[in-house]
């Protein structure tokens, strides 16, 4: 399945918020083997990112991770930096997910938008309806 960066950062929060909720074991395995195939499919992703936080990134004195403070920047620089991260987000990836069943995670605890950043995965039961 052919999908774009910005799609697979969501599913990738929304199941990262699944993963450590008990559900059958083969739905353990689907969302397992989802989040490491959208990991894989990101890394180069997050090599850029990581890559912009070093050129631009400040680092806090308490040792947390560093981050781009744009208020510190030109505005010319914020607008490039803004660029080259709008542009990485429109990459598209080919990803073979495996469906999750909607019966499986119906009582499950997920926000709304982890429903939407998952609804392309989810196969929907009947009676959902």
């Amino acid at each position: 399945m052919i999908v774009k960066i910005k799609k697979l950062h969501a599913t990738r929060q929304a199941l990262m918020s699944l993963a450590n909720q008990p559900v059958k074991a083969k739905t353990a395995y689907v969302i397992s083997k989802d989040l490491g195939l959208i990991q894989s499919a990101l890394k180069n992703y997050d090599t850029a990112i990581d890559g912009l936080i070093k050129q631009y990134g400040v680092k806090p004195e308490n040792g947390s991770n560093p981050y781009i403070d744009f208020s510190l920047l030109p505005p010319e620089t914020v607008k490039d930096i803004q660029s080259q991260i709008d542009e990485l987000l429109e990459v598209e990836e080919d990803v073979d997910f495996r469906m999750i069943p909607g019966n499986e995670i119906s009582n499950l605890d997920i926000t709304p938008g982890g429903i939407e950043a998952l609804g392309f995965l989810i196969t929907i039961p009947e009676d959902w309806n």
